[in-house]
């Protein structure tokens, strides 16, 4: 039925949590997206574009080598972002703004072959990689889609995060101990290309 697809998306993308062998769910609230990747529509973005050839599934936002995107997402304390991301060279590649304040001041996530984890950004469009201060992980694992989770603290001063509902680290500092500063969520391919798809911000 058109009720159980609904549900089986929500609950892919994490907006409901089931009681096994209850009929009562919790849906939380949804404060972004899902965003399929379709349209640039309230995106501020230079050189990233609409794919309509490939996606989780497609369309999907193309981001290649010196460009970004950033988008207020209502990103605030006790929130998850949530998105798709896809490299298909690897390597030293991503940069993801989440939290940050309209100029790009804020919390990152460097996501690079050698190491993962959490920095502190100046801006949208460093035109480099991020430096990781706290929350590392695994290096990034292949050229193939995988899902982010980034679950930020009641407070907004520390962050879980996730690869594939693997935990990554959890309770590390952001910006500096300083926390989230913004609504904004962004991405910036300093080297090689990547796919972004389904993002979604709930509560």
């Amino acid at each position: 039925s058109a009720t159980e697809i609904l549900y089986a998306r929500a609950t892919r993308l994490g907006y409901v949590n089931s009681a096994i062998g209850s009929a009562a769910y919790t849906i939380s609230t949804v404060l972004y997206g899902p965003n399929d990747g379709s349209s640039l529509l309230g995106w501020t973005n230079s050189g990233a574009s609409v794919y309509g050839s490939g996606g989780n599934p497609a369309p999907s936002y193309l981001i290649s080598a010196g460009s970004y995107m950033y988008i207020n997402a209502s990103i605030v304390a006790g929130s998850t972002v949530q998105f798709d991301i896809k490299n298909p060279s690897n390597g030293n590649w991503a940069n993801v703004y989440f939290g940050c304040a309209s100029n790009g001041h804020g919390p990152a996530l460097n996501l690079k072959t050698t190491g993962c984890g959490f920095g502190s950004a100046s801006a949208f469009n460093t035109g480099g990689m991020i430096s990781v201060t706290s929350g590392s992980g695994a290096g990034w694992p292949d050229s193939l889609w995988h899902t982010v989770k980034i679950v930020i603290s009641s407070d907004g001063l520390t962050a879980s995060w996730y690869v594939d509902n693997v935990l990554q680290s959890a309770g590390a500092s952001l910006y500096g101990g300083l926390g989230v500063q913004g609504g904004y969520f962004g991405v910036e391919i300093p080297y090689g290309t990547a796919y972004l798809d389904n993002i979604s911000v709930v509560k």
